[in-house]
């Protein structure tokens, strides 16, 4: 709860019951607490501005602020190289699980079907992060992530094989959601183009390069390797993360401040001790309130304009995405006979791209958004951060046009990879504006909004590749990627409409919880 929230709800206490009068103090002055959705209140006469504690996470140096954000940002880039590193293994995977019919669409189910977790994932983990904070959430992921990794290499069948594929979309749509959050608890919205950059580049960056070092462990030491190297790296990133990272999320920080300081004063009864220690209730007690709230708020957002948006630019980019990094590698070598390491170096073209953009959408939006300020304007709004996304609306498109043609017709190999630098590209100033927009929509509850687009948005992308094989059978590489590209043109008119209306339909129907 904010410091303004706090001294409204004190302006109007009498709409809050009072929970205790203690008169008990050193003066003998008789004071009250309230206590209002779960957060107790000191009377106005003796509340310190939470504002100005050094424990507020806004008022940490930037160096302590930094360590948290790319410490998670580093854990979260292995996690994700994980994630399509074996991609070109797959006709040996398929091989050696003794995989004898639709290997086409099975290869590409390994890939998409990590994306199971991040349907089911923000339904628990926005709504736990935001009632006991995001170091809990963290401390649970990381060994859950160490044994998705583990388990595809120790797999024995393509069943074993995708189970453990399944469950690593749970610790890694943890750390997507978590990471974004981090950096609304910690930077002012005029730096967050800066965090939100680093922080993408885990799910940007790391599924291009994963392949590039697949190809190569898969060609020297075999596939399996694949996944204890990366097994090693992720457990060491992880377990500094459990050391280092401190909990950052502000209405719990902000309820220790006022319960330590009542506590110091004489006057922390708290009836009900559940509220303090959430995860001690007994079987047979009901969740807190504020738990059960929090659990269906992903839904209630699902409603709101900025949510509908955000799903339909998030699910085409996501998409269109998967379906790249499914179908690159299987497709330069069939219509160039590279092999798995040299399949692998096809995705750097992506890499750039990821790259570029990384550098520049954030900074772009953030010089944007200081731009309007710096002319009158009295607040940044959210809707700032959609104009570069005009830029991703058309280099979207291109991209499948130039990769798609280029590998029909087998022209040199650089053309494909130039498309596919400008798909990567695209879907990012697609991605990155909108989940900047959420997230500046609904600050202390982004967690739940990027949780409540990630659902709907998991699984269109999750079904969504499957449709490679038969698509590129179809209709071949050029007219299959041509016909993506009309689709991912529908964007740009959406992402105009959205500029020229978002804040009025955003004020005009706000989340009700």
């Amino acid at each position: 709860m904010s410091m303004a929230a706090t001294n409204a709800s004190i302006a109007t206490s009498q709409d809050i019951s009072i929970k205790d009068q203690l008169s008990n103090n050193a003066t003998g002055e008789k004071r009250e607490n309230i206590e209002a959705d779960g957060i107790v209140i000191l009377p106005k006469a003796e509340e310190a501005s939470w504002q100005q504690q050094p424990s507020n996470p806004l008022r940490w140096s930037s160096t302590r602020k930094w360590t948290n954000i790319i410490l998670i940002a580093v854990t979260n880039f292995f996690a994700q190289m994980a994630y399509t590193a074996f991609q070109p293994a797959l006709p040996t995977i398929m091989n050696d699980l003794h995989v004898m019919s639709n290997r086409g669409s099975l290869s590409t189910l390994t890939i998409s079907i990590n994306i199971l977790g991040y349907v089911f994932g923000p339904i628990f983990i926005a709504p736990v992060s935001e009632h006991v904070g995001r170091r809990t959430v963290l401390i649970i992921s990381i060994p859950v992530l160490i044994i998705s990794i583990v388990g595809p290499g120790a797999s024995t069948n393509i069943a074993m094989f995708l189970v453990f594929r399944a469950l690593g979309g749970f610790p890694t749509t943890s750390l997507n959601l978590i990471s974004y959050a981090i950096v609304a608890d910690l930077l002012p919205v005029e730096k967050r183009g800066l965090g939100m950059s680093i922080v993408l580049a885990g799910p940007s960056i790391g599924p291009t390069l994963g392949p590039l070092t697949g190809g190569y462990i898969t060609q020297y030491i075999g596939w399996r390797w694949i996944f204890w190297i990366y097994t090693i790296a992720a457990g060491f990133c992880g377990s500094l993360v459990i050391l280092i990272y401190r909990e950052t999320y502000n209405p719990i920080l902000e309820r220790r401040y006022y319960t330590s300081r009542l506590n110091k004063h004489n006057n922390a009864i708290l009836d009900n001790e559940s509220e303090r220690f959430p995860f001690t209730l007994p079987p047979d007690v009901k969740p807190p309130p504020s738990l059960r709230q929090a659990c269906v708020r992903p839904f209630k957002l699902m409603l709101t304009p900025v949510v509908i948006y955000a799903t339909f630019v998030c699910s085409i980019a996501n998409s269109y995405l998967v379906f790249s990094l499914a179908t690159l590698g299987t497709s330069f070598q069939k219509q160039y006979g590279f092999s798995a390491s040299q399949s692998g170096l096809a995705y750097l073209g992506m890499t750039a791209g990821f790259t570029i953009s990384q550098l520049t959408a954030g900074l772009l939006s953030d010089r944007y958004i200081k731009r309007k300020t710096n002319n009158g304007e009295l607040a940044a709004k959210p809707e700032y951060r959609l104009p570069i996304l005009m830029i991703g609306a058309v280099m979207l498109p291109a991209g499948f046009v130039v990769y798609g043609w280029g590998l029909e017709y087998q022209v040199q190999w650089i053309i494909p990879i130039i498309g596919s630098a400008l798909i990567s590209l695209g879907v990012m100033y697609n991605f990155m504006p909108v989940q900047m927009y959420v997230v500046d929509s609904f600050t202390i509850y982004s967690v739940s909004a990027t949780g409540a687009v990630g659902i709907i948005r998991s699984i269109i992308t999750t079904v969504f590749p499957l449709a490679g094989d038969p698509l590129y059978t179809s209709l071949g590489y050029g007219w299959g990627n041509t016909l993506l590209a009309f689709i991912a043109l529908s964007s740009l008119p959406m992402a105009i409409i959205f500029c020229k209306y978002g804040e009025k339909w955003r004020l005009k129907y706000p989340p009700k919880f």
